[in-house]
Protein backbone atom coordinates (compact mmCIF):
# COMPACT_ATOMS: atom_id res chain seq x y z
CA UNK A 1 0.00 0.00 0.00
CA UNK A 2 2.84 2.26 0.97
CA UNK A 3 4.64 2.01 -2.39
CA UNK A 4 1.36 2.59 -4.17
CA UNK A 5 0.82 5.85 -2.38
CA UNK A 6 4.17 6.74 -3.34
CA UNK A 7 3.79 5.77 -7.45
CA UNK A 8 0.54 7.91 -7.61
CA UNK A 9 2.35 11.03 -5.85
CA UNK A 10 5.20 10.72 -7.86
CA UNK A 11 2.82 10.20 -11.09
CA UNK A 12 0.66 13.74 -9.90
CA UNK A 13 4.02 15.69 -9.43
CA UNK A 14 5.18 14.56 -13.02
CA UNK A 15 2.10 15.50 -14.25
CA UNK A 16 1.87 18.66 -13.04
CA UNK A 17 5.50 19.56 -14.22
CA UNK A 18 4.70 18.54 -17.50
CA UNK A 19 1.66 20.62 -17.53
CA UNK A 20 3.61 23.82 -16.72
CA UNK A 21 6.35 23.02 -19.12
CA UNK A 22 3.50 22.99 -22.11
CA UNK A 23 2.15 26.10 -20.58
CA UNK A 24 5.94 27.83 -21.40
CA UNK A 25 6.58 26.59 -24.23
CA UNK A 26 2.93 26.30 -26.04
CA UNK A 27 3.43 27.47 -29.40
CA UNK A 28 0.95 30.03 -31.39
CA UNK A 29 -1.70 27.86 -33.01
CA UNK A 30 -3.65 29.76 -35.78
CA UNK A 31 -6.83 27.40 -35.54
CA UNK A 32 -6.87 27.93 -31.60
CA UNK A 33 -6.51 31.50 -32.20
CA UNK A 34 -9.53 31.05 -34.91
CA UNK A 35 -11.38 29.28 -32.48
CA UNK A 36 -10.96 32.13 -29.35
CA UNK A 37 -12.37 34.48 -31.41
CA UNK A 38 -15.29 32.34 -32.56
CA UNK A 39 -16.21 31.35 -28.16
CA UNK A 40 -15.40 35.35 -27.40
CA UNK A 41 -17.54 36.56 -30.44
CA UNK A 42 -19.90 38.38 -28.18
CA UNK A 43 -16.85 39.97 -26.42
CA UNK A 44 -15.75 41.51 -30.05
CA UNK A 45 -18.57 42.37 -31.13
CA UNK A 46 -19.64 44.39 -28.44
CA UNK A 47 -16.57 46.20 -28.08
CA UNK A 48 -17.20 46.81 -31.84
CA UNK A 49 -20.86 48.29 -31.41
CA UNK A 50 -19.47 50.59 -28.35
CA UNK A 51 -16.31 52.09 -30.67
CA UNK A 52 -18.78 52.51 -33.61
CA UNK A 53 -21.48 54.04 -31.75
CA UNK A 54 -18.72 56.48 -30.16
CA UNK A 55 -17.18 57.05 -33.98
CA UNK A 56 -20.95 58.00 -34.98
CA UNK A 57 -21.49 60.33 -32.33
CA UNK A 58 -18.24 62.32 -32.52
CA UNK A 59 -18.90 62.53 -36.13
CA UNK A 60 -22.59 63.76 -35.86
CA UNK A 61 -22.01 65.94 -33.13
CA UNK A 62 -19.04 67.40 -34.21
CA UNK A 63 -19.43 71.62 -35.41
CA UNK A 64 -18.91 71.18 -39.26
CA UNK A 65 -15.27 72.90 -40.48
CA UNK A 66 -15.22 75.09 -43.65
CA UNK A 67 -12.02 76.30 -45.33
CA UNK A 68 -11.91 78.74 -48.14
CA UNK A 69 -8.60 79.45 -50.13
CA UNK A 70 -7.54 82.84 -52.35
CA UNK A 71 -4.61 82.43 -54.81
CA UNK A 72 -2.71 85.65 -55.52
CA UNK A 73 -0.08 86.75 -58.24
CA UNK A 74 2.47 89.53 -58.56
CA UNK A 75 0.93 92.36 -59.59
CA UNK A 76 1.64 93.58 -63.07
CA UNK A 77 4.56 96.20 -64.15
CA UNK A 78 2.18 99.25 -64.58
CA UNK A 79 0.55 98.34 -60.81
CA UNK A 80 4.27 99.87 -59.37
CA UNK A 81 4.83 102.36 -61.96
CA UNK A 82 3.68 105.16 -59.97
CA UNK A 83 6.49 104.67 -57.33
CA UNK A 84 9.13 105.27 -59.53
CA UNK A 85 8.49 109.19 -60.08
CA UNK A 86 10.90 109.44 -57.69
CA UNK A 87 14.38 108.19 -57.60
CA UNK A 88 14.78 105.63 -54.70
CA UNK A 89 11.20 104.84 -54.00
CA UNK A 90 10.55 103.02 -56.93
CA UNK A 91 9.85 98.92 -56.44
CA UNK A 92 9.33 96.42 -58.43
CA UNK A 93 6.09 94.11 -58.71
CA UNK A 94 8.55 91.10 -57.44
CA UNK A 95 9.75 93.40 -54.50
CA UNK A 96 6.08 94.73 -53.37
CA UNK A 97 4.86 91.09 -53.65
CA UNK A 98 7.62 89.77 -51.67
CA UNK A 99 6.99 92.74 -48.70
CA UNK A 100 2.93 91.12 -48.83
CA UNK A 101 3.90 87.94 -48.08
CA UNK A 102 6.33 88.58 -45.45
CA UNK A 103 3.36 90.84 -44.30
CA UNK A 104 0.96 88.11 -44.22
CA UNK A 105 2.91 85.86 -42.46
CA UNK A 106 3.75 88.11 -39.70
CA UNK A 107 1.84 88.12 -36.57
CA UNK A 108 2.17 91.85 -36.48
CA UNK A 109 -0.40 92.06 -39.31
CA UNK A 110 -2.15 89.25 -38.22
CA UNK A 111 -3.04 90.37 -34.85
CA UNK A 112 -4.31 93.35 -35.86
CA UNK A 113 -7.30 92.36 -38.14
CA UNK A 114 -7.54 89.93 -35.52
CA UNK A 115 -8.32 92.87 -32.96
CA UNK A 116 -10.17 95.30 -36.11
CA UNK A 117 -12.72 92.13 -37.05
CA UNK A 118 -13.27 91.87 -32.99
CA UNK A 119 -12.84 87.83 -33.64
CA UNK A 120 -11.91 86.82 -30.62
CA UNK A 121 -15.50 86.61 -29.59
CA UNK A 122 -15.89 83.88 -31.65
CA UNK A 123 -13.47 81.96 -29.44
CA UNK A 124 -14.47 83.43 -26.05
CA UNK A 125 -17.38 81.72 -24.09
CA UNK A 126 -17.89 85.32 -22.28
CA UNK A 127 -20.02 87.89 -24.44
CA UNK A 128 -18.20 90.35 -22.38
CA UNK A 129 -14.26 90.30 -24.35
CA UNK A 130 -13.18 93.36 -23.21
CA UNK A 131 -12.58 91.73 -19.78
CA UNK A 132 -10.12 89.53 -21.23
CA UNK A 133 -6.65 89.53 -19.58
CA UNK A 134 -3.78 89.90 -21.80
CA UNK A 135 -2.68 86.38 -21.08
CA UNK A 136 -6.21 85.35 -22.28
CA UNK A 137 -6.63 87.49 -25.35
CA UNK A 138 -3.29 85.95 -26.52
CA UNK A 139 -4.59 82.88 -26.43
CA UNK A 140 -7.57 83.57 -28.17
CA UNK A 141 -4.85 84.97 -30.67
CA UNK A 142 -3.08 81.74 -30.81
CA UNK A 143 -5.97 79.81 -31.49
CA UNK A 144 -7.04 81.73 -34.50
CA UNK A 145 -3.63 81.80 -36.50
CA UNK A 146 -3.63 77.88 -36.00
CA UNK A 147 -6.91 77.96 -38.60
CA UNK A 148 -5.36 80.54 -40.51
CA UNK A 149 -2.30 79.82 -43.46
CA UNK A 150 -0.31 81.81 -45.39
CA UNK A 151 1.84 79.73 -48.06
CA UNK A 152 3.35 79.09 -51.43
CA UNK A 153 2.49 76.76 -54.57
CA UNK A 154 4.95 73.52 -54.70
CA UNK A 155 4.63 74.19 -58.28
CA UNK A 156 4.68 77.29 -58.96
CA UNK A 157 6.84 79.75 -56.56
CA UNK A 158 5.08 82.93 -57.61
CA UNK A 159 1.45 81.48 -56.79
CA UNK A 160 0.66 82.33 -52.89
CA UNK A 161 -2.45 81.20 -51.31
CA UNK A 162 -4.15 82.27 -48.09
CA UNK A 163 -6.75 80.15 -46.49
CA UNK A 164 -8.67 79.79 -43.10
CA UNK A 165 -10.85 77.39 -41.49
CA UNK A 166 -13.52 78.30 -40.06
CA UNK A 167 -17.25 77.63 -38.99
CA UNK A 168 -18.96 79.08 -41.78
CA UNK A 169 -18.07 78.27 -45.69
CA UNK A 170 -19.51 82.18 -46.03
CA UNK A 171 -17.69 83.15 -43.09
CA UNK A 172 -14.51 81.86 -44.22
CA UNK A 173 -14.78 83.07 -47.84
CA UNK A 174 -15.35 87.29 -46.13
CA UNK A 175 -12.44 86.61 -43.70
CA UNK A 176 -9.91 85.50 -46.35
CA UNK A 177 -10.93 88.13 -48.60
CA UNK A 178 -10.68 90.77 -45.72
CA UNK A 179 -7.27 89.85 -44.90
CA UNK A 180 -5.90 89.72 -48.17
CA UNK A 181 -7.43 93.36 -48.51
CA UNK A 182 -6.25 94.14 -45.06
CA UNK A 183 -2.42 92.85 -45.94
CA UNK A 184 -2.03 94.53 -49.23
CA UNK A 185 -3.49 97.84 -47.29
CA UNK A 186 -0.69 97.79 -45.03
CA UNK A 187 1.63 96.48 -47.89
CA UNK A 188 0.81 99.58 -49.74
CA UNK A 189 0.37 101.73 -46.70
CA UNK A 190 4.55 100.87 -46.07
CA UNK A 191 5.22 101.59 -49.79
CA UNK A 192 3.74 105.17 -49.51
CA UNK A 193 5.63 105.67 -46.24
CA UNK A 194 8.90 104.88 -48.13
CA UNK A 195 7.53 106.63 -51.39
CA UNK A 196 7.03 109.89 -48.83
CA UNK A 197 10.43 109.57 -46.81
CA UNK A 198 12.39 109.27 -50.37
CA UNK A 199 10.38 112.28 -51.32
CA UNK A 200 11.44 114.38 -48.01
CA UNK A 201 15.08 113.35 -48.19
CA UNK A 202 15.36 114.80 -51.95
CA UNK A 203 13.93 118.03 -50.72
CA UNK A 204 15.74 118.01 -47.70
CA UNK A 205 19.20 117.49 -50.15
CA UNK A 206 17.95 119.98 -52.47
CA UNK A 207 16.84 122.50 -49.66
CA UNK A 208 20.39 122.26 -47.80
CA UNK A 209 22.07 122.41 -51.25
CA UNK A 210 20.03 125.45 -52.28
CA UNK A 211 20.91 126.79 -48.39
CA UNK A 212 24.73 126.26 -49.26
CA UNK A 213 24.81 128.44 -52.27
CA UNK A 214 22.98 130.85 -50.76
CA UNK A 215 25.51 130.90 -48.26
CA UNK A 216 28.28 131.20 -50.37
CA UNK A 217 26.46 133.75 -52.15
CA UNK A 218 26.26 135.85 -49.20
CA UNK A 219 29.48 135.43 -48.24
CA UNK A 220 31.17 136.55 -51.98
CA UNK A 221 28.69 139.72 -51.76
CA UNK A 222 30.33 140.57 -48.19
CA UNK A 223 33.99 139.67 -49.83
CA UNK A 224 33.31 142.23 -52.46
CA UNK A 225 31.99 145.29 -50.18
CA UNK A 226 35.02 144.67 -48.19
CA UNK A 227 36.47 144.94 -51.09
CA UNK A 228 34.76 147.77 -52.23
CA UNK A 229 35.36 149.89 -49.23
CA UNK A 230 38.98 149.44 -49.08
CA UNK A 231 38.78 150.84 -52.72
CA UNK A 232 36.58 153.78 -51.39
CA UNK A 233 38.68 154.44 -48.72
CA UNK A 234 42.28 154.72 -51.43
CA UNK A 235 39.53 156.96 -53.67
CA UNK A 236 39.11 159.44 -50.80
CA UNK A 237 42.40 160.04 -49.98
CA UNK A 238 43.15 160.35 -53.56
CA UNK A 239 40.45 162.88 -53.81
CA UNK A 240 39.08 160.47 -56.81
CA UNK A 241 35.01 161.01 -57.05
CA UNK A 242 34.50 160.45 -60.66
CA UNK A 243 35.94 157.45 -62.67
CA UNK A 244 39.03 157.78 -64.40
CA UNK A 245 40.57 156.07 -67.50
CA UNK A 246 43.08 153.80 -66.76
CA UNK A 247 44.27 153.78 -70.39
CA UNK A 248 45.03 157.73 -70.31
CA UNK A 249 47.65 157.43 -67.23
CA UNK A 250 45.05 158.32 -64.80
CA UNK A 251 42.79 161.35 -67.15
CA UNK A 252 39.21 162.06 -65.66
CA UNK A 253 37.44 160.45 -68.02
CA UNK A 254 35.15 162.39 -70.40
CA UNK A 255 31.88 163.33 -70.05
CA UNK A 256 29.59 160.77 -71.96
CA UNK A 257 31.69 158.40 -72.92
CA UNK A 258 31.72 154.77 -71.54
CA UNK A 259 34.71 153.37 -70.25
CA UNK A 260 35.56 149.63 -69.02
CA UNK A 261 37.12 149.71 -65.68
CA UNK A 262 38.09 146.03 -65.07
CA UNK A 263 41.47 146.55 -66.24
CA UNK A 264 42.40 149.80 -63.76
CA UNK A 265 42.48 149.41 -60.11
CA UNK A 266 38.96 149.61 -58.12
CA UNK A 267 39.31 153.06 -56.64
CA UNK A 268 39.74 154.51 -60.17
CA UNK A 269 36.24 154.14 -60.79
CA UNK A 270 35.43 157.32 -57.97
CA UNK A 271 34.50 157.18 -54.78
CA UNK A 272 30.96 158.12 -55.79
CA UNK A 273 30.46 155.03 -58.25
CA UNK A 274 32.28 153.00 -55.05
CA UNK A 275 29.70 154.69 -52.44
CA UNK A 276 27.11 153.54 -54.72
CA UNK A 277 27.82 150.01 -55.30
CA UNK A 278 28.49 149.63 -51.75
CA UNK A 279 24.66 151.01 -50.53
CA UNK A 280 23.28 148.59 -53.16
CA UNK A 281 25.14 145.65 -51.95
CA UNK A 282 24.73 146.71 -48.25
CA UNK A 283 20.68 146.78 -48.96
CA UNK A 284 20.15 143.75 -50.47
CA UNK A 285 18.25 141.49 -48.65
CA UNK A 286 17.93 138.04 -51.05
CA UNK A 287 21.05 137.13 -53.26
CA UNK A 288 18.98 134.24 -55.34
CA UNK A 289 18.84 136.43 -57.87
CA UNK A 290 22.92 136.33 -58.48
CA UNK A 291 23.08 132.63 -58.19
CA UNK A 292 22.66 130.92 -61.57
CA UNK A 293 22.06 127.73 -60.34
CA UNK A 294 19.37 128.18 -57.94
CA UNK A 295 16.69 127.98 -60.61
CA UNK A 296 17.51 124.84 -61.55
CA UNK A 297 17.23 123.51 -57.59
CA UNK A 298 14.32 125.63 -57.11
CA UNK A 299 12.43 123.70 -60.55
CA UNK A 300 13.34 120.27 -58.65
CA UNK A 301 11.55 121.39 -55.53
CA UNK A 302 8.34 122.55 -57.24
CA UNK A 303 8.39 119.76 -59.47
CA UNK A 304 9.20 117.28 -56.12
CA UNK A 305 6.08 118.76 -54.63
CA UNK A 306 3.50 118.29 -57.70
CA UNK A 307 4.24 114.77 -58.14
CA UNK A 308 1.56 112.74 -56.38
CA UNK A 309 0.95 108.88 -56.01
CA UNK A 310 -2.43 107.63 -58.18
CA UNK A 311 -3.61 105.02 -55.25
CA UNK A 312 -6.44 103.94 -57.84
CA UNK A 313 -3.60 102.11 -60.30
CA UNK A 314 -1.18 100.90 -57.11
CA UNK A 315 -1.49 97.41 -56.25
CA UNK A 316 0.26 94.42 -54.35
CA UNK A 317 -0.80 92.41 -55.43
CA UNK A 318 -2.80 90.37 -58.31
CA UNK A 319 -6.06 88.24 -57.03
CA UNK A 320 -5.73 85.43 -59.13
CA UNK A 321 -9.06 83.61 -57.38
CA UNK A 322 -10.61 85.27 -54.25
CA UNK A 323 -12.07 83.35 -51.75
CA UNK A 324 -15.51 81.97 -52.28
CA UNK A 325 -17.69 79.89 -49.92
CA UNK A 326 -17.26 75.89 -50.29
CA UNK A 327 -20.21 73.69 -51.04
CA UNK A 328 -18.61 70.77 -48.82
CA UNK A 329 -17.40 71.18 -45.22
CA UNK A 330 -13.37 70.51 -44.00
CA UNK A 331 -14.30 68.22 -41.13
CA UNK A 332 -15.67 65.95 -39.57
CA UNK A 333 -15.10 63.53 -42.53
CA UNK A 334 -18.17 61.68 -41.24
CA UNK A 335 -17.43 58.17 -43.13
CA UNK A 336 -13.94 58.28 -42.25
CA UNK A 337 -14.32 58.94 -38.47
CA UNK A 338 -17.15 56.02 -38.76
CA UNK A 339 -14.33 53.67 -40.46
CA UNK A 340 -11.83 54.52 -37.70
CA UNK A 341 -14.20 53.47 -35.24
CA UNK A 342 -15.24 50.16 -36.59
CA UNK A 343 -11.57 49.05 -37.22
CA UNK A 344 -10.70 50.81 -33.41
CA UNK A 345 -13.56 48.63 -32.51
CA UNK A 346 -12.07 45.46 -34.47
CA UNK A 347 -8.80 45.48 -32.98
CA UNK A 348 -9.96 46.62 -29.51
CA UNK A 349 -12.44 43.86 -29.55
CA UNK A 350 -10.07 41.01 -31.10
CA UNK A 351 -7.37 42.17 -28.06
CA UNK A 352 -10.56 42.27 -25.27
CA UNK A 353 -11.30 38.10 -26.49
CA UNK A 354 -7.52 37.52 -26.34
CA UNK A 355 -7.52 38.85 -22.94
CA UNK A 356 -10.69 37.53 -21.40
CA UNK A 357 -8.81 34.12 -23.31
CA UNK A 358 -5.57 34.08 -20.80
CA UNK A 359 -7.84 35.45 -17.91
CA UNK A 360 -9.58 32.21 -18.29
CA UNK A 361 -6.77 30.00 -19.17
CA UNK A 362 -5.19 31.68 -15.99
CA UNK A 363 -7.99 30.86 -13.75
CA UNK A 364 -7.85 26.95 -14.74
CA UNK A 365 -4.25 26.83 -14.45
CA UNK A 366 -4.63 28.07 -10.83
CA UNK A 367 -7.86 25.80 -10.39
CA UNK A 368 -5.73 23.03 -11.34
CA UNK A 369 -2.37 23.73 -9.28
CA UNK A 370 -4.97 24.32 -6.15
CA UNK A 371 -6.46 20.74 -7.16
CA UNK A 372 -2.81 19.11 -7.61
CA UNK A 373 -1.87 20.67 -4.22
CA UNK A 374 -4.86 19.47 -2.74
CA UNK A 375 -4.36 16.06 -3.95
CA UNK A 376 -0.53 15.95 -2.84
CA UNK A 377 -1.74 16.73 0.24
CA UNK A 378 -4.39 14.17 0.75
CA UNK A 379 -1.68 11.34 -0.63
CA UNK A 380 1.24 12.93 1.65
CA UNK A 381 -1.35 12.85 4.52
CA UNK A 382 -2.13 8.97 3.85
CA UNK A 383 1.08 8.07 3.34
CA UNK A 384 1.91 9.29 7.16
CA UNK A 385 -0.92 8.17 8.23
CA UNK A 386 -0.31 4.42 6.67
CA UNK A 387 3.53 4.91 8.27
CA UNK A 388 2.34 5.30 11.95
CA UNK A 389 -0.28 2.46 11.54
CA UNK A 390 2.80 -0.19 10.33
CA UNK A 391 5.07 1.40 13.08
CA UNK A 392 2.29 0.96 15.54
CA UNK A 393 2.21 -2.32 13.87
CA UNK A 394 5.48 -3.28 14.27
CA UNK A 395 5.06 -2.20 18.10
CA UNK A 396 2.53 -4.39 18.77
CA UNK A 397 4.08 -7.65 16.77
CA UNK A 398 7.37 -6.74 19.06
CA UNK A 399 4.87 -6.53 22.29
CA UNK A 400 2.86 -10.05 21.35
CA UNK A 401 6.35 -11.51 20.52
CA UNK A 402 7.97 -10.17 23.58
CA UNK A 403 4.14 -11.99 25.97
CA UNK A 404 4.85 -14.58 23.81
CA UNK A 405 8.32 -15.58 25.17
CA UNK A 406 7.53 -14.91 28.47
CA UNK A 407 5.13 -17.34 28.35
CA UNK A 408 6.91 -19.64 27.50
Amino acid sequence: MNTDNRHRFEHSTQEGYQLLMHAENDEINLSELFFILLRRWKIILGVLVACVAVALGVAFTSSPVYKATSHLLPPFQKDTQSFSQISGAAISPGGIYSDFARNANSLRVQKAFFEQENLGFFFSEEKDFSIKTESEKDALFQAFIVLLDVYPDKKNSDLLSVSLEWKSAEGAADLVNKYVAFVEAETLSQAKVNFENARTNQLTSIKNDMEAKRNTEKDKRLRRIAHLKEALAIAKSLNIVNPLDSRSNGQPVTQGILVEMSSGPQYYRGSRALEAEIHALEIRTNDDAFIASLGGLQEKVARLALITLNVETIHAIRVDSPAIAPLNRLKPKRALIVILGGLLGGMLGILAAFMAEFISIQKQKMHKVQSDESTKSTIIGSMLKEQELEHKDGKDEARAESIAGSAR
